[in-house]
């Protein structure tokens, strides 16, 4: 019997659809729309207090065992931009853990020296962006909307998750530059 887990982020519904026969059952999350995040535990924590709160645009990607949750619009207001990192554990899918970023919206980017990860490196609040998971565990977020270093736009950086630190690799810190393609 195979499996697969659906979040529905504009609600925060977890469900699970078993054997593909499209039944769907609730697992946890809030049945009340507009639910702010619990941030419950330390960073890095899994728990079942913890919950990343209904978003909207979020990032998302899916690695060996888990699901990882990337920024995008808070329900709070509706354009709360946030930068926070949520992984949920499988098969159990009821264990959020926060991993990094602010708790509060609209944060800035700290994008620090190329190809350099700190304690202090972080990619911006955004929503719309690509985030994917490698085969190597690592997380890679690509552009979206929301803040670069100092103001918001489009944006095109490229970022690297190692599960503890950010390191920007690549694009502008600030939003809508064009590209640049070395000769």
């Amino acid at each position: 019997m195979r499996s697969f887990l659906v979040v529905m982020l504009a609600c925060h519904l977890t469900l699970v659809n078993s054997q593909f026969n499209g039944q769907f059952a609730w697992i946890g999350g809030s049945s009340d729309k507009g639910q702010n995040a619990v941030y419950a535990t330390a960073v890095g924590v899994a728990s079942s207090s913890n919950q990343p709160g209904a978003r909207d645009m979020a990032m998302r990607a899916r690695g060996s065992t888990s699901l990882y949750l990337f920024g995008g619009f808070a329900s709070r207001s509706g354009n709360e931009l946030m930068n926070d990192l949520w992984r949920l554990d499988l098969p159990l899918a009821s264990r959020w853990a926060y991993l990094a970023g602010s708790k509060a919206p609209h944060a800035l980017g700290t994008y620090g020296t190329l190809g350099v990860a700190t304690d202090k490196t972080q990619p911006g609040a955004r929503a719309g962006g690509v985030l994917w998971a490698s085969a190597a565990g690592a997380l890679w977020l690509f552009g979206g909307y929301g803040h670069g270093a100092s103001e918001e736009g489009a944006l095109n950086d490229v970022w690297k998750f190692n599960m503890t630190h950010w390191t920007w690799l690549a694009g502008s810190s600030a939003p809508d530059r064009p590209a640049s393609i070395p000769p």
